[in-house]
């Protein structure tokens, strides 16, 4: 019986390592040797499960969105009928999107997608995803709603949390977040019963 395989194992202690360094150093300050001393593994290590450096920052960019993806999936199909859009709203509003540790990281991430098309390219994949998760809990839960507000607000709302989570980092008031959570309910209430 052969041993068993590491590789994931390896892949994701290196991907850790690439976010602590991201969030550090910025992407562009992010290199296989850095990567090497904090994760402990040699460069032809990270070479081997990863690739070079920029299939490191791609490959942690998917990582990032790829554990936010699941949790909307993870949402949408654990919600009662009729409840699939609060449920993301829990998502978005709730302690996934609170200020964290790899909150840095993924700022340097956006950061750099402004001159790295590669990067845009995968992190606009995964917003549109997120995106269209919403939009489909919207259509379910609002069945008669315009397909195309249903869109629109998808947008509203991800845009809401996303400046929601960013301006949490600065230490705003509880009461702030509350307020953005209710004004993103409120956009709900508009999709149930859209003006003629």
């Amino acid at each position: 019986m052969g041993r068993p395989s590491l590789a994931e194992q390896r892949r994701s202690e290196i991907l850790a390592a690439v976010g602590r360094c991201v969030a550090r150093y910025g992407v562009a300050g992010t290199t296989l040797e850095l990567v090497s001393s904090e994760s402990g593994l040699s460069r032809g290590h990270i070479r081997h499960y990863l690739g070079n450096r920029d299939e490191l920052i791609l490959a942690f960019a998917d990582r990032v969105f790829e554990q936010g993806g699941y949790a909307m999936g993870e949402a949408r199909a654990a919600a009662p009928a009729g409840g699939q859009s609060k449920a993301m709203l829990d998502i978005l509003f709730g302690p996934r999107w609170e200020p964290a540790e790899d909150n840095p990281a993924i700022d340097a991430l956006l950061s750099a997608a402004a001159t790295d098309e590669a990067l845009a390219d995968r992190m606009r994949f995964a917003y549109l995803q997120i995106e269209s998760a919403m939009t489909k809990a919207l259509r379910a839960d609002f069945p008669s709603a315009p397909a195309a507000l249903c869109t629109q607000t998808a947008y509203a709302l991800i845009s809401m949390a996303f400046g929601n989570s960013t301006l949490s980092q600065l230490n705003f008031p509880a009461n702030r977040r509350k307020g953005a959570r209710a004004m993103a309910e409120a956009l709900l209430e508009q999709v149930r019963n859209p003006e003629p």
